[in-house]
């Protein structure tokens, strides 16, 4: 394995190296694509119009053609409809988005009509093929006090604090993940199937300080996650109600694929945490 200076390069196999994080170093502050691109003009664009606490209901077509939006305002209760002059983006995440076709009557025909639901267009596709990176930890005690429980203690965690609030610097400026890495369990595969998340300390770890609550223990965390998970599982209704969310199998390890790349993650984990 090598080291891995850009993990946005065009030639790229398998390798360690740290993260790249999102973040305004001034403010020691994370980023996002809301923060970075969103906020700084949603007031200054006339052709932008945010409307927060409302949720969609339904896309209706006309002519096989998205038009308008029914939406409902989570607050007050008032139904009011979108329509748009030239196109709809739905962009609802892996889970609400085929829930919203479903609801539109865009989707399986025989599992929206089991709902009551009229069937706009008859896609099988819509809610299949859902895929989730399974993602399995391993625990060790470290070999001393060299882990970031150190910086949990209480009177050490709220300095950091105020050291990340007046100058955005420190440990609580940073994410509990200190590198990564790409990897194949086995070499004839042409690319890395696992992706390796080291951490310096355990999972449920908390704030803690001496005679009044006891920490976690000097312990170091190695996940390893599925990048290409082979078992796929489905998101479908539960009924014909919007306020109703949606029935999600993801059929985890269902296929033996997945399993065995698991289990040679763990093994090279393994030994790698038993080097020097």
């Amino acid at each position: 394995m090598q080291r891995q200076p850009d993990w946005n390069a065009a030639q790229f196999g398998d390798g360690a190296g740290f993260l790249d994080v999102a973040y305004v170093p001034e403010t020691g502050i994370r980023s996002s694509s809301s923060v970075a691109y969103l906020h700084p003009i949603m007031d200054t664009r006339e052709n932008l119009h945010v409307i927060l606490n409302t949720r969609a209901l339904r896309v209706n077509l006309t002519n096989d053609r998205a038009t308008s939006v029914d939406c409902v305002n989570e607050l007050t209760g008032e139904r009011i409809t979108y329509s748009a002059a030239k196109e709809i983006i739905l962009c609802a995440g892996a889970i609400d988005s085929p829930r919203l076709l479903l609801l539109s009557g865009i989707g399986p025909a025989d599992e929206i009509r089991e709902h009551g639901i009229n069937v706009v267009a008859d896609v099988p596709g819509v809610g299949r093929n859902l895929m989730e990176h399974a993602s399995c930890p391993v625990i060790m005690g470290a070999n001393g006090p060299i882990t970031f429980l150190s910086q949990l203690r209480y009177d050490r965690a709220v300095l950091s604090v105020l050291r990340w609030w007046f100058n955005g610097s420190g440990p609580m400026s940073q994410i509990p993940i200190t590198c990564w890495a790409f990897r194949k369990t086995s070499p004839e595969l042409e690319r890395a199937d696992i992706q390796f998340f080291f951490s310096p300390v355990a999972l449920n770890a908390t704030l803690w300080f001496p005679g009044i609550r006891k920490g976690a223990g000097h312990i170091v965390t190695a996940r390893n996650c599925l990048r290409y998970p082979a078992s796929r599982g489905h998101v479908r209704l539960a009924s014909a109600n919007a306020e109703d969310g949606p029935r999600v199998v993801t059929n985890m390890l269902q296929e033996d694929q997945d399993v065995r790349s698991l289990i040679g993650a763990l093994r090279q984990t393994r030994e790698l945490m038993s080097t020097p």
